[in-house]
């Protein structure tokens, strides 16, 4: 009878053990113990190599010097040692004393002017600037906040010690982003006045500015704050200036970002041209576009690499081409960069979402049903530990969770409206005060537990405002229309208002969202005595009442998405601008989402 190698091997193994000592035998389980670790760092296992598990820092990472993290588990490390090994630190590069170049600084026109913080007398405001800062030592304190409370969001400008360097070293090419950090940054700067500095970036914005990839990066940036300032209009002119300078200088070509002797510069410009791609295909969802402009450019630009390759400096080698991506074995995907996951997630977009706008109405159930199992397979793909990984400031990948809100914002639009009419039905076989779960809140629920993971509300990226808009609105619809009017469900719309208002601290459009939310939440679901606060009971709803929050609550969906502007409709004059899987809203005064819930035709 004929055996397989593997069988002799494990038969001549076995035999060895049988004879040996127990010196031996000591030996060979304590090799055992080394090779099988349950806990692995998170460079290696997303390379998908052996990893000893040592604390702080594993041999693989030291011999590579490497930074070296864990990712927390939520249950838990049971060792005590091992966890407070675990160091909570950032790199080493990332760490020490704000080394900016305040020179450099000091040719940058940024005029910082200090507010008065009202306080009592021997009070103070914690981390805040003082009056006596002078104005480079001011700017490299707001640069310091940016990177501290802002950079997150925006991984694509260069990390801390890397822009510090080339600050010093080309202040002239860095003086328009300098500028634009700054003023990001002190719009959570309380004892900052934003607008000196608004209006200067603005009129630089507007003026003659150099033609390269650190321009590009700035009115990336100032678009982002655009959303944020509720200035879609402008918004839409810097990202089209962005985009056209970025194709000028050609950063769609592999060449662009190879030709940079710096290897982290060059990962800036690959992510640059994606971030781009990014907004791009953000803005064509939400104005109800069939296309988007990058879309069609003919791109070799290399993915981009991991967040803490990146921070760190290490950068791979040999980048993956979007070639490579394609070319993968489904049945055996090896574990990408979530910039390279959220890239795939915008291309499916443009297959398969954009093209429901082609439709004049509603869209077919079939294409509905198509997107919306493409979208959730992209959920399902990305492997658990990314989601889980947390970085040295105990946050996680927020560009991972950047698309995985953009992900669920579009099963939300999927599940809402007549659209999937099967899903509800008055056959439902349910017990006794029980109700059929609506769609919406399905994916309502699974967006809003994305904003239960540490993740930092008064430093997040504008763009999730319009997100978690569409989230309170669907749960107050759940409560006034759909029969779910429950204290689990008010939790949830108290929760998502929470962090809609928190956000409303920095930025005016989350801030005037919140105010109609509370207008409508307020006059339909008030308190009652005793309650502590939390929402009465709804009654029913008649027909005229139903048209008036409807009114109420379609006008602040509409304005909460990028509406469509002039400069956009005169590219695309064939583009009828509405998104009818956004708007359920509209359905309650057309009276035939009423028909809809209740079954009826």
């Amino acid at each position: 009878m004929s055996t397989s190698p593997g069988s002799d091997k494990s038969s001549e193994t076995a035999g060895d053990s049988r004879g040996s000592s127990p010196a031996t035998d000591q030996q060979a389980n304590k090799s055992k113990a080394g090779i099988r670790v349950s806990l692995a760092c998170v460079p290696c296992r997303s390379k998908h190599i052996k990893c000893d598990a040592t604390m702080p820092t594993c041999l693989r990472c030291q011999a590579e010097h490497k930074p070296c993290f864990y990712a927390k588990s939520r249950r838990g490390i049971r060792d005590a040692k091992k966890r407070s090994m675990i160091a909570d630190k950032l790199p080493h590069s990332a760490r020490g004393p704000s080394l900016w170049p305040v020179s450099q600084l000091s040719t940058v026109d940024v005029p910082i002017r200090f507010l008065n913080n009202n306080m009592p007398s021997g009070w103070s405001l914690t981390r805040t600037l003082r009056p006596t800062s002078s104005p480079a030592g001011a700017a490299a304190l707001l640069l310091d906040a940016f990177y501290s409370r802002c950079y997150a969001n925006f991984p694509f400008l260069l990390p801390k010690p890397y822009m510090m360097s080339q600050l010093a070293k080309n202040a002239t090419e860095l003086r328009f982003l300098v500028s634009v950090c700054i003023y990001a940054a002190s719009l959570y700067e309380p004892s900052i006045s934003s607008d000196e500095l608004r209006e200067a970036v603005y009129n630089q914005s507007f003026g003659h500015l150099p033609m390269t990839a650190f321009t590009v990066q700035a009115l990336a940036l100032l678009s982002y704050t655009a959303i944020g300032e509720d200035k879609p209009e402008l918004r839409s002119i810097w990202l089209d200036r962005a985009i056209q300078v970025a194709m000028d200088i050609g950063m769609q070509h592999r060449s662009f970002a190879e030709n940079e002797p710096d290897v982290v510069v060059a990962e800036s410009y690959r992510r640059t041209w994606w971030v781009l791609y990014k907004s791009d295909c953000i803005r064509a969802t939400y104005e109800n576009l069939q296309t988007f402009l990058l879309l069609s450019v003919p791109a070799t630009v290399d993915l981009p690499c991991e967040e803490w390759e990146y921070q760190s400096g290490h950068i791979p080698s040999f980048a993956v081409s979007l070639a490579e991506y394609d070319s993968r074995d489904p049945c055996e995907e090896p574990t990408f960069s979530s910039w390279t996951y959220v890239i795939d997630l915008c291309r499916l977009v443009a297959e398969v979402v954009l093209p429901l706008h082609l439709y004049a109405e509603r869209p077919w159930q079939d294409e509905v049903t198509r997107a919306d199992m493409k979208i959730s397979n992209w959920l399902v793909r990305i492997p658990k530990w990314k989601k889980e990984a947390i970085g040295p400031d105990g946050s996680p990948d927020l560009m991972l969770y950047s698309g995985i809100c953009f992900a669920l914002d579009l099963v939300d639009g999927f599940a809402i409206g007549p659209l999937d009419r099967s899903r509800v039905t008055n056959d439902a076989k349910v017990g006794p005060s029980w109700n059929v779960c609506p769609p919406e809140l399905y994916a309502a629920n699974a967006l809003l537990s994305v904003f239960t993971f540490p993740l930092s509300t008064s430093s997040a990226c504008p763009v999730s405002i319009p997100v978690i808009e569409r989230v309170c609105l669907a749960l107050l619809d759940a409560c006034v229309f759909l029969g779910c009017d429950t204290p689990s469900v008010r939790e949830k719309l108290h929760f998502a208002f929470g962090i809609l208002k928190t956000y409303g601290e920095v930025w005016p459009l989350a801030k005037r969202l919140a105010a109609g939310i509370k207008d409508v939440t307020s006059t339909y679901l008030p308190p009652t005595p005793g309650s502590g606060g939390d929402c009465h009971p709804a009654p029913a709803v008649s027909t005229s009442v139903s048209t008036s929050v409807s009114e109420c609550a379609a006008s602040l969906w509409t304005e909460a998405l990028y509406p469509a502007t002039q400069h956009v409709s005169d590219h695309h004059p064939e583009v009828a601008f509405q998104m009818p899987f956004y708007e359920p809203f509209q359905e309650h005064v057309d009276g035939t989402f009423e028909n809809w819930v209740l079954g009826g035709s």
